[in-house]
């Protein structure tokens, strides 16, 4: 349980926030506590929400926090503001829950869709390889024994390495349509998030 002042000044901690985070209540009451323990990769989007707070207002959403001990953990963090007081400066309450469990599990589970989509991928992937490739190999095969056998005249050369080129192409294509959807997945698992450090 928290209490926000003046300022988004920490005025009251629950003593849980020691088994919670490993904090003292003194010290997770110093200035600037709060921002210190922020993951520098939630941090922007997490102080965007907090500025956008008024009067009435109850919202929730949750980051990563680094423990006493050094270790990011992951918080939900729920937080309703009350009307302004005497002193024109809105106060807050909310509490804060370790969800860390939770959101690894939730990692872990997009990690093995992502494998097994991946899995599904490749087999299509070597499918569908597998056609140029065979092509390719007939096409040089046949170049090799009309050559051995003294059978090989210009347009049939320039048509078999035409087909090949042809192939190759396909091929590249292929490769290059997977280099996208890789790109795309690390973007994705960027967006949400990684597991904390342990």
């Amino acid at each position: 349980k928290v209490q926000l002042g003046r300022k988004g000044k920490l005025t009251y901690v629950s003593p849980s926030i020691q088994r919670v985070l490993g904090f003292a209540v003194d010290e997770s009451l110093g200035e600037g506590w709060w921002l210190k323990g922020l993951h520098p990769d939630d941090a922007a989007a997490t102080l965007e929400k907090y500025r956008g707070l008024a009067p009435g207002m109850t919202v929730n959403f949750e980051y990563r926090f680094r423990r006493a001990d050094g270790h990011y953990r992951w918080l939900y963090d729920v937080l309703t503001v009350t009307s302004k007081g005497a002193d024109d400066e809105a106060m807050a309450y909310g509490f804060v829950l370790d969800v860390t469990v939770r959101k690894e599990a939730q990692i872990q589970l997009l990690q093995a869709s992502k494998l097994s989509a991946l899995g599904e991928i490749a087999t299509g992937l070597a499918h569908e390889l597998n056609q140029p490739l065979n092509v390719i190999k007939l096409s040089a095969s046949n170049l090799v024994f009309r050559a051995q056998s003294g059978k090989m005249d210009d347009s049939l050369l320039g048509s078999q390495l035409d087909g090949i080129v042809r192939q190759v192409d396909r091929a590249a294509s292929l490769v290059h349509h997977l280099r996208l959807f890789g790109r795309y997945s690390n973007e994705l698992a960027a967006t949400e998030g990684q597991p904390p450090e342990s």
